[in-house]
């Protein structure tokens, strides 16, 4: 069964880019450490467009996803955040076809080795 994947691209203002970025991956960190249904958290910073990330995440299912963004570490992100960024997080959902559920069951346990 596939994945559930989202890109999410978040703009932020300059002057909270340090913030953000420490905040974001403090959550980050949470969520592939005590989230069991987190495959998979990355943040990003664009090339070529100044204070633009990109988080991908990947979960067992849409429904996890929906968990998590009722669980205290990611209410308390989105709050702290919500004020730094220059507009609305854009996301795109998709679904992984490699790796296999089994390569990224496996792959987990590497992630919390940071």
């Amino acid at each position: 069964m596939a994945k559930y994947c989202m890109f999410v691209t978040l703009s932020v203002k300059p002057e909270y880019r340090d913030e953000f970025l420490e905040s974001t991956k403090q959550d980050g960190m949470i969520h592939v450490k005590d989230e069991p249904l987190c495959y998979r958290y990355d943040l990003s910073e664009d090339i070529s467009i100044p204070n633009r990330f990109y988080v991908y995440e990947i979960y067992e299912k849409a429904e996890t996803v929906e968990e998590v963004r009722k669980t205290e570490h990611f209410i308390k992100w989105r709050a702290k955040v919500s004020d730094w960024l220059e507009g609305p997080p854009e996301r795109i959902l998709s679904f992984t076809h490699f790796p296999s559920d089994v390569g990224w069951v496996k792959q987990k346990p590497g992630l919390v080795n940071w």
